[in-house]
């Protein structure tokens, strides 16, 4: 795989086509680097750099195109943020795309113009767009009446616009919100969790398995994740191993079984074309094969990679987390 400050241009030697078929390029130039060995973050990476690259260059033409009143507000007044996984530079092949426009007051009527310009750039692209348009006030009053926008915002990341604007979100946000009431947001979030697992599975043994909700999935690792942003400020598992909140067989155990449900997630995506969750029976011995295990239904990783993401069991995370 590209090292994760590759450009669009060098996965796609060449290519000066639409939008559309650049981004098909894309996905299939990542298919083929999956296959030939590259990891789960090193794709992640790189589709959410092309994707960045979509998004602002969009934001940016906008901006060319628009009067001058129009270009203050865009410069001044107005950014977009990505949430979500697509915050985290977390893109599988297929996933959603989560963006917010922030914007002040005095944007006017410009703050609209630009989003749209985004927003139906992403939809021609086929993209399934979690979208929102807000002040940092909304921001602030939806957190408190919502987990999962309150979640969701704790990952923003800056793509385009005034980046003064979005310091001064990031600033009241985490001062404001993310602050105050950890010990209940971290309770609301453990819940969450376990209502997930009657839906998706409360076993790391399921036969068909979802990788992203059923026990011992992703969501585990994104719950530690959250837990350790809202308690300690900490943004990765990293920062929590350098602080000594997670010992170092924890961090080597859970990144290693993160990594590895990263990339057969992404195999599942390329495969299916579509944002496929499920690991089938026909997808276990399809990737088994590719990762040269022999076939059974536990003989070829899930569940010992399951085990190591919930190793930091739910009700043992309310000591590390101060509850």
């Amino acid at each position: 795989m590209t090292p994760n400050n590759a450009s669009s241009a060098e996965l796609l030697p060449g290519a000066e086509t639409t939008p559309v078929s650049a981004l098909a390029g894309h996905r299939q130039v990542l298919r083929q680097r999956l296959l030939d060995g590259a990891s789960g973050v090193d794709g992640m990476a790189a589709l959410t750099e092309f994707v960045d690259g979509l998004i602002i260059g969009r934001y940016r033409n906008a901006m060319r195109q628009a009067g001058e009143g129009a270009q203050v507000a865009g410069a001044q007044h107005c950014c977009l943020v990505a949430l979500g996984g697509y915050g985290q530079r977390e893109l599988a092949p297929y996933s959603d795309i989560d963006v917010m426009f922030l914007y002040r007051e005095k944007a006017g009527e410009a703050a609209l113009v630009f989003f749209r310009e985004v927003l139906h750039h992403l939809w021609d692209l086929g993209f399934y767009v979690g979208h929102s348009m807000r002040t940092i006030h909304d921001c602030i009053e939806l957190a408190e009446l919502d987990l999962s926008i309150r979640t969701a915002m704790m990952t923003a990341r800056f793509l385009a616009g005034s980046p003064f604007l979005f310091q001064e979100f990031h600033r009241r946000y985490f001062r404001q919100v993310v602050g105050h009431g950890t010990r209940r947001f971290v309770e609301q979030k453990m819940e969450e969790r376990r209502r997930e697992f009657v839906k998706f599975g409360q076993t790391i043994y399921l036969l068909e398995p979802n990788v992203k909700k059923s026990k011992g999935g992703l969501r585990d690792f994104h719950l530690l994740r959250w837990a350790g942003m809202a308690r300690f400020q900490a943004a990765t598992l990293q920062d929590l191993a350098d602080r000594s909140l997670l010992s170092r067989q924890d961090f080597l155990s859970v990144t290693e079984a993160r990594d590895f449900l990263w990339r057969v997630r992404a195999f599942l995506h390329v495969k299916a074309g579509m944002a496929q969750e499920i690991l089938s029976f026909d997808e276990q011995v399809r990737i088994a094969s590719l990762y040269g295990f022999k076939i059974g239904l536990t003989s070829w990783g899930w569940s010992s990679s399951c085990s190591s993401i919930i190793g930091i069991r739910l009700d043992s995370m309310r000591p590390c987390y101060g509850l």
